[in-house]
């Protein structure tokens, strides 16, 4: 998943609501075992925000990928248009933080769903040795919030979240990279790796 938020959105004087947004969604692109789905959203014509998913079809019984069904792959649009690559060499000075799952973190598939997955994130940042992040990432311009899952998480699961700066700034925040890596049992080898995450922000 890779969240875009534009400029723009920093610079809107936000009115009483209701106020209108436009939303706009389409797959963007069609494989044999996934797809991506294309979200825009727009405030008085201006393009503020968009999200890119990738979607994968699994077995119900295997958890592994199957074919898309036919009726689904007849009209591909394209290539795939989410491209990141996100780094799960966690340095020494990586902050740490552990969490156990719970009953309210499921959604309607018993497992752990994204907007969980980044309050998770967001609580490891809180917590890492870098006194100089922002404590609420949220809070700050944001430009871009990268996801890719690995491994599905469901009830009572022991979780570390590992988390650092990738450019390793002394005391700003301009450009700052905060990199994440969350896996069960604190092993990155295999199943237990379960997704890899990086925030990036605006200059100030």
């Amino acid at each position: 998943i890779r969240l875009t938020l534009t400029e723009k959105l920093y610079d809107i004087s936000w009115p009483e609501k209701p106020y209108k947004l436009t939303v706009e969604a389409y797959n963007s692109y069609t494989g044999k075992t996934s797809f991506d789905m294309t979200i825009h959203w727009y405030f008085d014509g201006d393009l503020i925000a968009t999200l890119v998913r990738k979607m994968v079809y699994v077995s119900a019984t295997t958890g592994k990928p199957i074919d898309l069904p036919a009726e689904f792959t007849a009209n591909n649009p394209g290539k795939s248009n989410i491209r990141f690559s996100l780094n799960k060499d966690v340095p020494v000075s990586a902050g740490e933080t552990t969490l156990t799952v719970r009953p309210s973190d499921l959604d309607f598939n018993n497992h752990v769903g994204h907007p969980v997955y980044v309050d998770y994130l967001l609580d490891s940042a809180y917590h890492i040795k870098y006194q100089y992040l922002p404590s609420d990432l949220l809070s700050q311009r944001v430009h871009t919030i990268d996801i890719e899952y690995k491994y599905p998480v469901v009830l009572g699961r022991q979780l570390v979240v590992q988390s650092w700066d990738e450019n390793g700034n002394q005391g700003d925040n301009q450009g700052l990279e905060v990199n994440f890596v969350m896996s069960q049992r604190g092993k990155l080898l295999g199943k237990e790796l379960v997704c890899l995450g990086k925030f990036v922000l605006y200059d100030r």
